[in-house]
């Protein structure tokens, strides 16, 4: 048991190392991968600019929030853009981003309000469908918009649960992505990695889910792909959400296999 603490701790050792080691490239990113402290320091220094591209980086802003779980953030980038889409045409991207907040509407509805969707036959299932559609649809129209493909990538990862067939469109969306991100942004470069260690841990779980009652299941399950990637992603982590996310995923892997590294630490 001992052994099986000293191996956690090595890990996480090795993780928080990496988390401090600067990247080889430079750490700016760009406004549609801020989230949380970072994206309301811009949010303030926003303030007062009229124009209609300080407008549009609110609503995203907002929207990265909301995905925080910021559910007034949310609420706010909705309402800026049903403004938006009153004076303004809709691009693809734009139309991603409706089709987003969509889906973060249902996923911060209450219980209470879910329920009566689904005997008003509104259900949130159908409601979140509908925005995967439409950031599908913009994906559709502006195929090579990297921006785009991460929104349903992540839409596909976070509702891979609970809509059906959302692996398949997160499967693709890694594989384009590892041919296509820059290099040298670092945000791409960590978000890629984040999102191919979302979708390995789900694999994993499903997996687990399979073999829980075999005996041999750790000799099957095997986290060393989906750790490799966190190592990876942590190494571009050069702001302090993603340091955080990079060790919000490592105690959920080591949560979900404790026996494999309690028995890769024996002698």
């Amino acid at each position: 048991m001992k052994a099986g603490r000293c191996v956690i701790v090595i890990v996480l050792a090795a993780v928080i190392i990496l988390i401090f080691v600067k990247a080889a490239v430079a750490c700016q990113p760009d406004i549609y991968y801020l989230f949380s402290d970072e994206a309301r320091v811009r949010l303030e220094e926003l303030e007062g600019d009229t124009s209609q591209a300080a407008e549009w980086q609110r609503i995203v802003l907002m929207h990265n929030l909301g995905f925080n779980r910021d559910k007034n953030m949310r609420k706010k980038a909705e309402g800026r853009m049903k403004a938006w889409q009153k004076n303004n045409p809709m691009t693809p991207l734009q139309e991603a981003y409706l089709g987003s907040l969509q889906m973060l509407r249902v996923s911060q509805r209450s219980t209470l309000s879910n329920f009566w969707g689904v005997i008003t036959d509104n259900s949130p299932k159908n409601e979140a469908e509908d925005g995967f559609r439409r950031i599908s649809a913009a994906l559709a129209e502006d195929s090579s918009n990297i921006v785009i493909r991460f929104l349903r990538l992540t839409a596909a990862l976070e509702s891979i649960d609970q809509l059906d067939g959302k692996k398949r469109y997160a499967r693709k969306d890694l594989d384009w992505l590892d041919g296509y991100i820059d290099r040298t942004d670092s945000a791409q470069v960590f978000l890629f990695h984040l999102s191919r260690v979302k979708y390995y841990f789900y694999e994993l779980r499903h997996i687990q889910g399979i073999l829980f009652h075999y005996e041999s299941e750790l000799y099957y399950l095997n986290p060393d792909l989906v750790m490799s990637e966190l190592l990876l992603a942590a190494q571009f982590s050069c702001c302090p959400f993603y340091k955080s996310e990079i060790e919000l995923w490592t105690g959920r892997l080591i949560a979900l296999f404790p026996k494999y590294f309690q028995r890769t630490s024996a002698p």
